[in-house]
């Protein structure tokens, strides 16, 4: 699994439910789905298509997290639907513009 974006900070609890989530609406075929904790309600929702990012590649997914001191998107991409406690959340740092290496030509 590879966090695309995240507009709020993730607990690994949390983590674990968006993944355990996503990969059962994977295996169900399921756009869309809603859950309940008490400090937030979250839509997960997909149209199961396949986005590439570097090396890697799966099916993309979007939270919609709202709570009383949590509001925010996470999009993440879901490369097995067989869920395992194993399961690598991967963050992704984008490299800033003024970075060196954003200049940097392959010849």
């Amino acid at each position: 699994m590879v966090c695309l974006m995240s507009g709020v900070p993730l607990t690994n609890d949390f983590r674990k439910e968006l993944y355990k989530t996503a990969c059962e609406m994977g295996r169900k075929g399921c756009e869309k789905k809603v859950f309940r904790h008490p400090d937030f309600e979250c839509t997960v929702t997909t149209d199961f298509s396949y986005c590439g990012f570097n090396s890697m590649g799966g099916v993309k997914f979007t939270a919609e997290i709202e709570g009383n001191t949590v509001k925010g998107k996470v999009v993440f991409l879901v490369t097995n639907f067989d869920y395992t406690e194993d399961g690598i959340w991967v963050p992704v740092i984008p490299v800033p513009r003024s970075h060196s290496a954003s200049k940097a030509q392959y010849n």
